[in-house]
């Protein structure tokens, strides 16, 4: 079982690295990060941008993959697989399918057709995804209304994971001293 925050964490690194990269951090009209706490949808004015951006931010950023092994020959796609061989499912690849997403390697927050797959699916779904959905959007909000511009450190180099769970480990960012925070 994964549950170390990863789903959480990487989604919101992938967040503040985004948004930290506009030219002018409060910028609504760029599709790269998320916009103003208050902003909504231009195309559904009704539509709080937020869990629209972290939905996007999950399928553009999955963060799991996991693995399997072959327990009876198969061949598939014209590979053969033998017993005891490893199999990657690879969440991220399945989250830019082009026969699911249009323009799946784009970063739309307000993509309205999002059906991915960033927590598994079926029963292999992850349990823990609302909670995760619910942290993201909590998070992003908080650190909107307290922080809404920030930049990365000239020269900053944001640090990866790899292997079956991808994220930034770090992204260093630089807050400007007339952020009103408590």
């Amino acid at each position: 079982m994964i549950r170390r925050g990863e789903t959480t964490r990487f989604p919101s690194g992938m967040n503040f690295d985004k948004r930290a990269r506009w030219p002018t951090p409060s910028d609504t009209t760029k599709v790269s990060g998320f916009p103003p706490v208050s902003t909504t949808s231009p195309r559904s004015p009704t539509t709080p941008l937020i869990p629209n951006a972290v939905e996007e931010f999950l399928r553009a950023y999955a963060a799991v993959s996991l693995y399997r092994s072959v327990t009876a020959p198969a061949t598939i796609g014209g590979v053969e697989m033998s017993p005891g061989d490893t199999v990657m499912m690879a969440f991220p690849a399945a989250c830019r399918d082009p026969e699911m997403f249009e323009n799946p390697n784009e970063v739309d927050i307000e993509r309205q057709k999002n059906r991915h797959v960033a927590f598994g699916a079926g029963i292999h779904r992850c349990l823990g995804s609302n909670l995760a959905r619910l942290e993201l959007n909590v998070a992003i909000e908080t650190w909107l209304e307290l922080i809404p511009d920030f930049e990365l450190l000239p020269d900053a180099e944001v640090t990866w994971s790899g292997g079956g769970i991808r994220g930034p480990r770090q992204v260093p960012v630089r807050i400007p001293e007339t952020t009103n925070t408590p």
